[in-house]
C-alpha cells in the first residue's frame, strides 16, 4: 500500500501536537500559556508563525541533549529574518499569529542563549506590539489567551523599565479579565493580584513617594494572600488521586498546581520589592525587617519545591529569585539553601555584581531554569 508523502508543514504540525501532549511538567509547553493549544490549526497561514514553531520544535531536543544543533541555530536566524521582514511590511496592524510568533521566538531565544541586538530590546518591542494589538480589540479566544499570557511578564518588565507602561491595558482588563486567570480556578479571590491592580504596580516602583499609601495597602493584601495560596496549594498537592483518574484530569491538576505556584512566586516577588520600598521609608520598623526575612525564606522554599520541574515548569523562578538575593547575606545559611535550590548554578555566585534592571526582566523570565547554560539569570533589586 502506497503512503501519501507528508508535507514539511504537516510534519511540523504533527510534531507540535505531540509536544503539546507532553504531561511531564519539566518539558510541558503548557507552562508558557494556553494560547499554544491554538497554534497547530493556524499553521500554514502565517510565514512568521510557521518559522517560529519550526524554531521551537528544533530547540526542544536541547533540553534533553544539552547541545545546540547547527540546524536549530540556523532556524532561529531564519525566523528572526522572517520576523523583521514582516514587521517592516506591516501597516500598524498586527495579527494574533504574528504576536504569538514573536513570543515563541523570544522563548526560543532564551533556550538558545542568543543575545543579538533584537533580543536585548525585546521587552520594549513586545510591549509596544501588545499595546497595538489591544487597540485592535481582538475578541477571539486565541488572541485573548495570548494577551493574558503576556500580561504578567510585561507587568514585571514595566516595574523595572520605565519605558514600558501598562495604561494601554486598562480598557482590556475589566471586560476581558474581570477575574484574572488566577481567580478562575480557585474558590477565593486574590485581591492583591487582580489584573487592574497588578497593572498599577509599576507606578509604585517609579514614584514610590507619590503612591506610598497605595503601596502600604497593596503590601498588606499581598502579605495576607500569601498564606492562603500556600494552604490552597497544600490541599491541592496532597489531595488523594483516585486510581481511576484519567490522564486528562491528572494533567489539569498538574497545570493547576503549576499555575498557583506561579501565582505565589509573583506574589512573593512583588511583596519583597514593596517591602524594600517600605523599609527605605521606615528604616526603624523591625516588623518590616522580619517580614523581609520570612518572605525571602518562603521564596527559597518555593524555589526548592519547583526545582523538580526544571527546565520548563520552573522557568519563572530565576527572576523571582532576583528579588530575594538583595535581601540575604551570601554567607548565610539561606544563601546555601538558595544555591542548592538552583543546583549550585555558578551564575548565582556573585549577585552583587548584577542589578535587576540592567537587562530585560522579560528576557530573564523567558530563560529556562536549568543547571548549565550561558548568561547571567540573576539580577538584584536595589
Amino acid at each position: 500500500m502506497l503512503h501519501k508523502p507528508q508535507s514539511p508543514l504537516s510534519i511540523l504540525e504533527a510534531k507540535l501536537v505531540a509536544a503539546l501532549e507532553v504531561t511531564d511538567m519539566r518539558y510541558s509547553l503548557c507552562c508558557y500559556g494556553d494560547f499554544l493549544d491554538h497554534i497547530p490549526r493556524r499553521l500554514g497561514h502565517n510565514e512568521v508563525l510557521d518559522a517560529s514553531v519550526d524554531v521551537m520544535i528544533g530547540g526542544l531536543p536541547y533540553h534533553y541533549t544539552r547541545e545546540h544543533s547547527s540546524e536549530a541555530l540556523a532556524k532561529y536566524s531564519r525566523a528572526l529574518k522572517s520576523l523583521r521582514s514582516s514587521l517592516n511590511r506591516s501597516n500598524q496592524q498586527i495579527s494574533p499569529e504574528t504576536l504569538s510568533a514573536i513570543y515563541i521566538i523570544m522563548i526560543c531565544q532564551g533556550w538558545l542563549g542568543r543575545t543579538d541586538e533584537y533580543a536585548q530590546n525585546h521587552g520594549k518591542v513586545l510591549a509596544q506590539l501588545a499595546s497595538t494589538a489591544i487597540k485592535q480589540n481582538w475578541g477571539d479566544t486565541f488572541g485573548l489567551q495570548l494577551l493574558e499570557a503576556l500580561f504578567v511578564p510585561l507587568t514585571l518588565e514595566a516595574m523595572v523599565n520605565p519605558a514600558i507602561t501598562m495604561q494601554s491595558w486598562y480598557p482590556l482588563l475589566d471586560p476581558c479579565f474581570p477575574r484574572n486567570s488566577y481567580n478562575k480556578d480557585q474558590h477565593f479571590p486574590t485581591l492583591s493580584l487582580q489584573a487592574r491592580r497588578l497593572a498599577q504596580m509599576p507606578n509604585f516602583f517609579h514614584d514610590p513617594v507619590r503612591y506610598l499609601d497605595e503601596i502600604k495597602c497593596a503590601y498588606r493584601d499581598l502579605r495576607d494572600d500569601h498564606p492562603r495560596i500556600q494552604r490552597y496549594l497544600e490541599d491541592l498537592e496532597y489531595q488523594p488521586s483516585p486510581s481511576s483518574e484519567s490522564d486528562l484530569n491528572l494533567k489539569m491538576k498538574l497545570k493547576l498546581i503549576h499555575k498557583f505556584q506561579v501565582v505565589d512566586a509573583v506574589l512573593l516577588t512583588i511583596s519583597i520589592a514593596l517591602n524594600s520600598i517600605l523599609r527605605r521609608e521606615y528604616p526603624d520598623d523591625n516588623v518590616l525587617l522580619l517580614e523581609a526575612s520570612t518572605l525571602a525564606n518562603d521564596m527559597i522554599a518555593l524555589a526548592q519545591t519547583v526545582a523538580q520541574y526544571r527546565p520548563f515548569g520552573a522557568s519563572y523562578i530565576p527572576p523571582c529569585l532576583a528579588a530575594v538575593v538583595s535581601h540575604i547575606n551570601t554567607k548565610s545559611s539561606s544563601w546555601d539553601h538558595l544555591t542548592r535550590a538552583v543546583g549550585n548554578d555558578k551564575r548565582f555566585n556573585n549577585p552583587a555584581k548584577r542589578h535587576w534592571g540592567t537587562d530585560s526582566m522579560l528576557s530573564v523570565r523567558l530563560c529556562t531554569y536549568q543547571v548549565d547554560g550561558s548568561g547571567d539569570l540573576v539580577q538584584v533589586i536595589t
